[in-house]
């Protein structure tokens, strides 16, 4: 009788606890039904967001490459003009020191001659069979391009002061005429 007891006891209880488990969840799906829905409205318009912003970008890239190719051949015509005139001259020289005063500035310079020279290992070599440093003025208008790792940037004269302090550079000297237009550092690897 005790085993029965037991047996209708438990089966009670089963049955109790499998009634306090069942709770209605139809109330609670509803809102959570529809904030997926909101969220998959908010998930779509943001994709759609993408999509367009990706298409302005693409646009932009396209524009930009564009705009990058005409500046490269006005650049290599440029270049192309400048080499081939004789407007327009260029030397090298290593730079020893800059002077500068309140109102001009100076390059202290030992020119030599930069060589393309294929059978040297880096393919030139530079000849500098003396060292003879002459003063050079540099005008206020004229252009200072350092390197920056391998690129060049534009500096001022103050910054190619600082740029020289821990060795000598070679540098293109560009003349137009009899004026020093510009002055550039030549990547030496």
């Amino acid at each position: 009788m005790k085993k029965i007891f037991c047996i209708l006891v438990s089966f009670f209880i089963l049955i109790g606890c499998n009634q306090d488990g069942e709770t209605p969840v139809n109330g609670e799906a509803q809102p959570i039904n529809e904030e997926l829905l909101h969220m998959q409205e908010k998930l779509s318009a943001a994709i759609e967001k993408i999509k367009d912003i990706e298409g302005i970008i693409e646009t932009n890239v396209h524009n930009t490459r564009h705009e990058l190719d005409r500046l490269h051949s006005e650049v290599q015509m440029l270049s192309h003009l400048i080499k081939n005139s004789n407007l327009f001259q260029i030397k090298q020289a290593y730079i020893k020191d800059v002077i500068i005063t309140e109102s001009e500035t100076h390059l202290i310079v030992d020119f030599a001659e930069f060589v393309i020279d294929d059978t040297m290992p880096n393919g030139f070599r530079i000849d500098n069979d003396e060292v003879d440093y002459v003063k050079v003025r540099l005008d206020s208008d004229s252009g200072v391009f350092i390197l920056d790792d391998v690129s060049l940037r534009y500096a001022n004269v103050e910054e190619l002061k600082i740029h020289l302090i821990s060795h000598e550079r070679l540098f293109n000297f560009h003349y137009a005429g009899e004026q020093l237009a510009a002055i550039s550092e030549q990547y030496l690897p």
